[in-house]
């Protein structure tokens, strides 16, 4: 088991957080403070590896399961969300700095897994990354952003298609038809 910590009062988001690693008998195996309150976390289908996201400052983390820091990309804005591609090689997160100025802050981007390198980015209406899933065989990733924005992409990052839903998703699922189940 693998927990974080994020407050949602505004003035306390910037507060050190942490991630931290129970074995199954409630044990704590590891933990790792956080700059600032962690609001995203995924962990590989094996356990063999954790990504975790900090909220204000988006920091970027792939960890190991013993705990170690493997490497660190720094984000930009928000960013609540990482999730694990269904083999574990790649990671889906967000607000991620890929070039100078606002500008260059991509909403969503595709990293290598082993390396943090960036496969593929999504720049959308300056809205962060919320929820997110891959479809069971990794072909398809569904997003949901701040604002409702949902956005089916295939594993390179085309765009298939776009909903407004209103607001943003907490929940989201995906089958292996494709089909999108979202609240």
């Amino acid at each position: 088991l693998v927990a974080t910590q994020g407050r949602h009062t505004p003035l306390k988001t910037a507060q050190p957080g942490h991630v931290v690693s129970l074995d199954r008998t409630g044990r704590k195996l590891w933990e790792l403070a956080t700059p600032t309150s962690c609001w995203g976390l995924a962990l590989t289908g094996e356990g063999e590896g954790v990504a975790g996201c900090t909220g204000k400052n988006g920091l970027i983390e792939r960890i190991s399961k013993e705990g170690k820091v493997l490497w660190t990309i720094e984000g930009s804005g928000e960013n609540r969300w990482a999730a694990f591609s269904p083999d574990g090689q790649s990671i889906l997160t967000g607000s991620v700095s890929v070039g100078p100025g606002p500008a260059g802050r991509a909403d969503a981007v595709l990293l290598d897994a082993t390396t943090g390198k960036i496969l593929w980015s999504y720049f959308g209406k300056d809205a962060w990354l919320r929820n997110a899933r891959f479809s069971p065989d990794g072909e398809r990733i569904i997003a949901g952003f701040s604002g409702g924005g949902l956005i089916m992409f295939d594993k390179t990052g085309t765009k298939l298609w776009q909903q407004q839903t209103g607001e943003f998703p907490l929940v989201l699922e995906i089958d292996d038809h494709y089909n999108t189940y979202a609240a």
